[in-house]
């Protein structure tokens, strides 16, 4: 539903709102975008997926820059996860968060309030073990999806588990919440109501477009 304002074009979407693009996939209740400033705000149990990330949040807000890296702002209850491996999913939790998004990837993410991370440690290509640490304020910096800088600015509580003595509740941060089943794999999802299956690991390679079939 458009409506209008002085050199702006407002646009509603309600209910259940889905929407694919190669790069960015989601799903909310209902959602508003200001062409003005390039602003989509997201209301209502908002998911994001961007390659292996899933944001949620309360609130997100997407703006788009010309010439700037795009930011996602996640307010309140914000959640990353980032999936590695079977069963290895690295996790950012927060109250507040900005991601900066450059070529089309999730470079850097700010957290701000209750900061808390879960993420497996390399040394070189080896995973060594899972790192658990809490500071109020954290700047996380992402190398091909996966966490390789982490700045506490306050001093940060945490520990280094090896993988051999981790426990499944080790595994997961409280409120981690893996929707992948909801994700639109296609264009074609957004009009599916039906819950999306995660492709299975061995199905990685093939044509997931769901190109419809001419008939002869």
């Amino acid at each position: 539903m458009p409506d209008t304002v002085p050199d702006e074009k407002i646009i509603f979407g309600y209910h259940k709102v889905r929407f694919f693009r190669t790069d960015l996939q989601g799903l909310c209740d209902s959602m508003v975008y200001f062409t003005r400033d390039s602003l989509i705000q997201l209301y209502n149990s908002p998911v994001i997926w961007s390659d292996i990330h899933q944001l949620t949040a309360d609130l997100i807000e997407m703006r788009q820059f010309q010439n700037a890296p795009d930011e996602l702002h996640l307010t309140k209850n914000s959640f990353i996860i980032s999936k590695q491996d079977s069963n290895m999913y690295d996790q950012i939790k927060g109250k507040e968060m900005v991601g900066y998004i450059v070529n089309n990837k999730l470079n850097n993410i700010d957290v701000d309030g209750n900061g808390q991370t879960l993420y497996y440690a390399r040394e070189k290509e080896e995973i060594i073990g899972l790192n658990r640490a809490e500071s109020s304020k954290i700047s996380i910096r992402f190398n091909d999806g996966k966490i390789y800088k982490i700045i506490f600015f306050k001093a940060p509580e945490g520990e280094l588990k090896p993988l051999f003595e981790l426990t499944e509740e080790d595994k997961k941060l409280k409120d981690f919440d893996w929707k992948i089943q909801l994700r639109p794999l296609s264009k074609y999802d957004i009009f599916e109501r039906k819950p999306a299956k995660e492709p299975e690991e061995d199905e990685a390679e093939t044509d997931k477009t769901n190109e419809p079939v001419e008939e002869k």
